[in-house]
């Protein structure tokens, strides 16, 4: 389902891009392919064309709102995970500072803090039952999930980032 709706999503981006092109073309072929090279000078286009070129604009508008929507997700209902995302995380990174200051070094992940006594089993794991994976790079430590698809493929990975002690 959310396939197909992405798919029309991309088609109504594409057709009003294309129907200002199209207006652009008719006037002259060199704002033509100024739009088709340089696409944010479509939106200039149209504003200035708005009565020819209202209805593809429309149409290229609801095709990134929808894009946009699909892709990120509600943005209402990302804040609200989020920031229980990043309560979780930040008492990971205090349980890794405990656990660096008796090992000396970082655990490879929330579970290693989970059998050291340090972290609740519930505060380890995100929202989809996967341990937070613990890394640091230029003196700061990053708690993060590979999210719903459990991939480290960028896309729903979910990372905070703390100051090392």
């Amino acid at each position: 389902m959310n396939l197909i709706i992405l798919v029309v999503a991309l088609l109504l981006l594409i057709l009003g891009s294309l129907g200002i092109a199209l207006v652009a073309f008719k006037e002259s072929v060199g704002i033509g392919i100024l739009i088709l090279v340089f696409p944010p000078f479509g939106i200039i286009y149209a504003f200035s064309r708005w009565e020819k070129c209202r209805l593809p604009f429309i149409v290229s508008l609801l095709g990134h709102v929808v894009f946009i929507y699909q892709v990120i997700g509600d943005p209402i209902e990302l804040h609200a995970g989020v920031s229980d995302i990043r309560e979780e995380t930040k008492q990971v990174a205090e349980a890794v500072n405990a656990y660096h200051a008796k090992h000396h070094q970082l655990p490879e992940s929330a579970e290693a803090l989970v059998k050291e006594g340090l972290l609740d089993e519930e505060v380890a794991r995100d929202e989809w039952d996967s341990y937070y994976r613990v890394d640091s790079f230029s003196g700061r430590l990053t708690v993060w999930s590979y999210g719903e698809d459990r991939d480290r493929k960028p896309g729903d990975n979910v990372s905070f980032a703390y100051d090392l002690p």
